[in-house]
């Protein structure tokens, strides 16, 4: 396993982008199909988060979610120089995207060694969107849980560091827009999440960190809110506070601010948290 003593500085980013991304599968014919999840795909609307943590030595790193089409993405990723990248609703090889995996195109364009994939939803040869993670360092182990709700389609991808309790766990999280599932999928992770390790929980909740289901699912897992009260949605005009990073108590979180861009519907959010020594 790698030992990380190192700050993250984390950044979460929602886009949607108008319209089919035409691009010529010939030009990527090295790359294989991956998984995507698309819940506006009947709409033209296609919506992008990845989370880029920075590792860079003794109490430095960090952590970005950027969107974008895959070249502006993949441009992103490789000036950052991250060394982990949690993405949702990346397209795995459809017409959406050329027929091209953006996981692991990404994860060449920005030279990052290890990339893995959760296919959640299909929408027939138009569009296969899911969670996916690009990383710097090789994870000991990735676990993919598809989350319950009347609409399948929703998953969550983990990716563990280390194997004891000093280890770090990263969840890449997209919840349902129902208040029901969200709160069936937030005790279901509240089970198969490991508070007993370093845990990082990113992604759109689609929901506040004070409502009653996070909060308790919070209080489970023994997380810290330090995106609480930012608000990201939309963009240009941000009123809702749904995209949120959340961390262990055991993990110092330093403060989080909101990017005022507006390629996506959703601003991004970063922020500094500095892991242990030992992790």
């Amino acid at each position: 396993m790698q030992h990380f003593d190192v700050t993250l500085q984390v950044i979460l980013v929602v886009e949607h982008l108008e319209g089919l991304i035409a691009v010529g599968a010939g030009r990527y014919d090295c790359l294989d199909t991956g998984l995507l999840d698309q819940g506006h795909i009947l709409f033209g609307l296609f919506q992008e988060v990845f989370l880029v943590a920075h590792l860079v030595g003794p109490a430095a790193a960090a952590c970005l979610s950027i969107t974008g089409d895959t070249e502006i993405s993949a441009r992103l990723i490789r000036d950052l120089d991250p060394h982990l990248v949690a993405l949702q609703e990346v397209d795995s090889g459809s017409l959406r995207s050329g027929y091209v995996n953006q996981s692991r195109y990404l994860a060449n364009q920005a030279s990052m060694p290890f990339w893995c994939h959760q296919s959640n939803r299909k929408v027939g040869t138009v569009a296969y969107a899911g969670n996916g993670l690009l990383s710097r360092y090789e994870p000991d182990l990735v676990v993919e849980h598809r989350l319950p709700g009347v609409i399948p389609g929703r998953g969550t991808l983990l990716a563990r560091f280390g194997h004891d309790c000093h280890g770090l766990d990263v969840a890449v999280v997209h919840l349902a827009l129902g208040k029901r599932a969200r709160i069936q999928q937030l005790r279901f992770l509240a089970r198969e999440l490991d508070s007993g390790r370093h845990l990082v929980v990113m992604g759109d909740l689609n929901t506040q960190v004070d409502s009653d289901p996070v909060r308790q699912f919070r209080e489970v897992l023994a997380l810290r809110a330090p995106t609480r009260g930012l608000a990201t949605y939309p963009s240009w005009q941000p009123q809702r506070a749904i995209d949120h990073i959340l961390v262990s108590q055991s993990l110092t979180a330093g403060v989080a601010e909101v990017l005022d861009v507006t390629y996506s519907d959703h601003c991004p959010v970063a922020l500094d948290i500095e892991l242990p020594e030992g992790v």
